[in-house]
C-alpha cells in the first residue's frame, strides 16, 4: 500500500464550518471524511460543501501538518469546528464526569458488544487502521502522555477482579492462537524480523527484560508456576521437536558461535558460568546423573545375574 497520503479541509460555503482531516490514498479517489458529526451534517446538503486541499506527503507528514493545524486552530473549541479534539495525546482519556458516563453507556453486554463489532470493522478499513498506528507511535513518542497511560494501566492493574479478568483474556485459547499468528505474520516480512530483532538486542532492552525476569523468579509463586508449565511432556516434547533437527542444531550452532565472537559477551557468559553457585549447580546436576546411571547399572547386574 502506497504511503501517499494528504490533509484536506472542507468548507461550509453558507456558514463557514469545517472540518479538517487526513486521508492516504490518492486526490480522486472519492474519499470524503471519516469524521462522524461532520458527514452528518456533509450529507445533508452536499453541495454546500468545498474541499481544500492544504498539503500532500507521507502519512506521518499528513498526520504532523493536520495536528499543527487543528492545535493553532484549537479546533475542538472552535464553535464553527466539526473536529471534537486537537490530536493531542492521549485525547481518548476523558474528564471524570464524561469517564463516568461511559462507563454507564457500556455497562450491558449489548452495548459491549456493540462497541466491540463497531471497533472490528473499523479495525477491517486498512486506511483507518493505518492512522491509528501513526497515531500511537505518536502518542509513544510523548513521555507525559505514556507516562499518563502507565500509571493508568498500574492502576487498573491494582484491581484484583480487572486483573483476574484481563489476564483470562489474554490467556484465553483464541487471544493466544491470534497473537501467535500475528508474530509469525510479523516475522515473514524480513524488514520487520530484522527491525525487532535489533530492537531486542539493545542493552537498554536486555537490561529491562532482564530485571523483568529477575522480578519473575523471585516471586516463589511465579517461579514455580514457571517452570512448572516448561517441565510439562507437552513442553518438553515441543523443545526436543525444535532442537531435534540438524537445521535447528546448524542454526543454534551459528547463533552460539556469534555469541563467543563478541568478547564482551564471552567474558559475561563465562563469568557467569564460574561463580560458585554456577558450579555448584552444574556439580549437583553431574551428580544426580551419575547416581541415576549408578541405580541403572545396579538394576541390570541384578536383573543378569
Amino acid at each position: 500500500m502506497s504511503d501517499e497520503a494528504f490533509v484536506y479541509e472542507w468548507r461550509r460555503q453558507s456558514t463557514g464550518h469545517y472540518y479538517v482531516g487526513t486521508h492516504k490514498g490518492t486526490l480522486d479517489d472519492g474519499y470524503i471524511a471519516s469524521g462522524k458529526y461532520f458527514l452528518r451534517e456533509y450529507k445533508k446538503n452536499p453541495a454546500d460543501w468545498a474541499r481544500t486541499i492544504l498539503m500532500t506527503g507521507s502519512a506521518q507528514e499528513a498526520f504532523d501538518s493536520e495536528t499543527s493545524i487543528l492545535q493553532e486552530r484549537n479546533a475542538k473549541d472552535d464553535p464553527l469546528s466539526y473536529n471534537k479534539h486537537n490530536n493531542s495525546f492521549p485525547y481518548f482519556v476523558a474528564d471524570d464526569e464524561l469517564k463516568a458516563k461511559r462507563a454507564a453507556a457500556l455497562g450491558t453486554p449489548e452495548a459491549r458488544a456493540k462497541l466491540s463489532a463497531s471497533i472490528k470493522k473499523l479495525y477491517e478499513n486498512p486506511e483507518a487502521r493505518a492512522k491509528l498506528s501513526v497515531a500511537l507511535k505518536k502518542l509513544y513518542e510523548n513521555p507525559e502522555a505514556r507516562a499518563k497511560l502507565s500509571a493508568a494501566l498500574k492502576k487498573l492493574y491494582e484491581n484484583p477482579e480487572a486483573r483476574a479478568k484481563m489476564l483470562a483474556a489474554i490467556r484465553s485459547p483464541e487471544v493466544r492462537a491470534k497473537k501467535s499468528a500475528a508474530q509469525k505474520r510479523r516475522f515473514e516480512n524480513p524488514e520487520a524480523r530484522a527491525k525487532l530483532s535489533a530492537a531486542l538486542r539493545t542493552p537498554e532492552a536486555q537490561a529491562k527484560m532482564s530485571a523483568a525476569q529477575k522480578r519473575r523468579l523471585a516471586n516463589p509463586e511465579a517461579r514455580a508456576k514457571q517452570l512448572a508449565a516448561l517441565r510439562t511432556p507437552e513442553m518438553r516434547a515441543k523443545r526436543a521437536a525444535a532442537v531435534g533437527t540438524s537445521e535447528a542444531r546448524a542454526k543454534m550452532s551459528a547463533a552460539q558461535k556469534r555469541r563467543f565472537a563478541n568478547p564482551d559477551a564471552r567474558a559475561k557468559l563465562l563469568a557467569a558460568l564460574r561463580t560458585p553457585e554456577a558450579q555448584a549447580k552444574r556439580a549437583a546436576t553431574l551428580k544426580k546423573r551419575w547416581e541415576k546411571r549408578k541405580k541403572r547399572s545396579q538394576s541390570l547386574e541384578g536383573f543378569f545375574a
